[in-house]
């Protein structure tokens, strides 16, 4: 399914389902080929997007599985105590024009016996406490179904944020794939992205945007901009979640450059005009936690009040300097945006413009020109 705010991004509501127990017992090479792996992940997206050319990089990207065996029962029935038995962040990568892992496996000797795959990416090389990709996983002796600890990329390396994807098959056997799992890569995070425009062409006067920070609790107690959740059976949970403090700086993928030819501003910052520029450096945006997600489709909302994400827009207004043709009188401004209900959906893009205008300075003249004042007489003395 395609969900789009402003800007289309493909996604797909799959993800992982449940887990089996059962020791693997009837397995034998010799009876059906090695398991293979396929994935594709709906239309291509381009930037820092999770797809199906950066799940092939094999220094950024590739998918990690973890595999159940549960014997004859199907994963209904078995998943409240399956454990990944079969594979654990298995670590599957693209060479020579195809899937490939280095544990092979085979499908089972018998073949009423079932499998059951759960696949994310990028891969995440230490599961245990995520400090790769920001992933820790449920470990292997984790009965039921496997979830996702998810933490955000900091502030300080915002450019390399995760666009998280996930996907599953339920009960595979080799009868009816010929050997291979094909995997649909879902998005599950939200992906953000802000422009800036004038209302309408200023006379004399400039702005410059130079900052954009999403505000945490100290500035915005009613912030639901989540650093940590927890993905499992197709849904965040926010039983154990993270709300930061401090304002999240999205400076590392702002696309500031230093300004020139205009008289002496020469901050870093972004020309606004009339027609609509991006924020963010090509290729960027913010993949974020989703809001208010739900195990039911019809009560995910997102935001349900316009203060749960809230940003602050820092910019600079330059007029020229009446007495000195060469310089800007400058003046900051903050401006507390936000968001709009219904904001950070599961699997959905959104893209906010900022409209910039001023309130010009109007003169006008209130009744007549008051008479002078007499003031008082006297003798200045001599001189």
């Amino acid at each position: 399914m395609m969900k789009t705010k402003v800007l289309t991004m493909t996604v797909a509501a799959l993800l992982a389902a449940g887990c089996s127990q059962n020791e693997v017992t009837d397995v034998n090479p010799d009876s059906h080929p090695a398991i293979g792996f396929d994935a594709y992940t709906g239309v291509p997206t381009k930037g820092t997007d999770t797809n199906l050319t950066s799940l092939k990089d094999n220094t950024t990207g590739n998918f990690g599985i973890l595999a159940y065996y549960t014997g004859a029962q199907k994963w209904k029935d078995a998943s409240a105590g399956a454990l990944p038995n079969f594979m654990y962040n298995e670590k599957v990568y693209w060479s020579t024009n195809t899937w490939k892992y280095d544990n092979l496996k085979y499908w089972p000797n018998n073949e009423d016996h079932w499998l059951t795959f759960f696949a994310y990416g990028p891969y995440e090389a230490a599961p245990g406490d995520g400090t790769n990709k920001g992933i820790v996983i449920s470990g292997k002796t984790q009965a039921g179904i496997p979830y996702i600890d998810f933490s955000l990329t900091g502030a300080e390396k915002i450019e390399q944020m995760v666009d998280l994807v996930v996907s599953h098959k339920n009960d595979e056997r080799y009868t009816d794939n010929s050997g291979t799992v094909n995997f649909k890569f879902s998005h599950i995070l939200s992906k953000v992205s802000f422009k800036v425009q004038l209302k309408e062409a200023l006379t004399n006067t400039k702005i410059f945007v130079r900052k954009l920070e999403i505000l945490g609790k100290t500035n915005n107690t009613s912030s639901a901009f989540y650093t940590k959740a927890k993905y499992a059976n197709l849904h965040w949970n926010y039983d154990d979640t993270n709300i930061p403090n401090t304002d999240f700086d999205l400076a590392k993928i702002m696309d500031v450059a230093t300004i020139s030819e205009n008289k002496d501003y020469t901050k870093d910052a972004i020309e606004v005009t009339t027609e609509a520029k991006s924020l963010f450096k090509d290729g960027q945006s913010l993949f974020l936690i989703p809001v208010k997600d739900s195990d039911q489709a019809s009560a995910e909302t997102g935001t349900t009040s316009a203060g749960e994400i809230q940003v602050r827009l820092t910019y600079d207004l330059a007029t020229p300097d009446q007495n000195d043709e060469s310089k800007y009188l400058t003046s900051e401004t903050e401006a507390i945006v936000d968001l709009p209900v219904g904001a950070l959906k599961l699997g959905t893009a959104y893209v906010y413009t900022f409209k910039l205008g001023l309130k010009p300075v109007n003169i006008s003249v209130d009744g007549e020109i008051e008479e002078w004042t007499d003031g008082t007489t006297g003798d200045t003395g001599n001189i």
